[in-house]
């Protein structure tokens, strides 16, 4: 009887749209390209110092081809309505910026986290501020109840994200992130809004 429950409530949620403008930045949901996989490549690669320091991953792309993997598995978690995962685009440009997505979409319990990284040059323009502040919006449109970012505890960047736009402090998590840059467990902040 739970599993049926469980599917119904599955099925009640639509996908989240696969593009979204906003004034200066394009969501859109990524595609198996070359173009974009290089893309992607290149601004990790220049971004490497600064993106070491917060995200594993980094660590494990070495080449185009890791981006294209990514890009799959971004697609069939997107398919499996697990996680909704976004490139971002410069909007006059179409240069590719960075990524965000919601790699812990619980349909059932109506919460979800949101992950970003953007390009060091994009940096400190507002640009994942207002790609974090659209994508909640919809998600809490869709009747989520609660939206977590989660940081480590001297990812002062951003922190400062999650603060401007209205997030809370709830929790520090006590070694809960791995860091090789590091080379130790982390503590991490917990970040939420809940939907008003």
């Amino acid at each position: 009887m739970i599993i049926l429950v469980q599917v119904n409530l599955f099925m009640e949620v639509s996908m989240l749209p696969e593009k979204i403008i906003t004034p200066r930045i394009c969501l859109i949901r990524p595609e198996i390209s070359d173009d974009l996989a290089h893309e992607m490549f290149t601004n990790i690669e220049k971004s490497s110092s600064e993106l070491k320091k917060w995200v594993e991953w980094v660590y494990k792309t070495r080449c185009e081809n890791d981006c294209c993997r990514f890009i799959q598995c971004f697609n069939k978690l997107w398919n499996n309505k697990k996680s909704f995962d976004y490139a971002i685009h410069n909007k006059e440009t179409n240069e590719f910026m960075g990524m965000i997505g919601t790699p812990k979409f619980n349909i059932i319990n109506k919460t979800t986290e949101i992950e970003y990284w953007l390009s060091s040059k994009y940096t400190g323009n507002g640009y994942i501020q207002e790609a974090v502040r659209t994508l909640e919006n919809i998600i809490f449109n869709e009747g989520f109840e609660r939206i977590s970012i989660v940081m480590d505890v001297e990812n002062y960047r951003s922190e400062n994200v999650a603060i401007k736009l209205g997030y809370n402090l709830e929790t520090i998590a006590k070694k809960t992130l791995h860091s090789t840059y590091f080379n130790e467990q982390r503590d991490s902040k917990i970040y939420v809004k809940f939907k008003s």
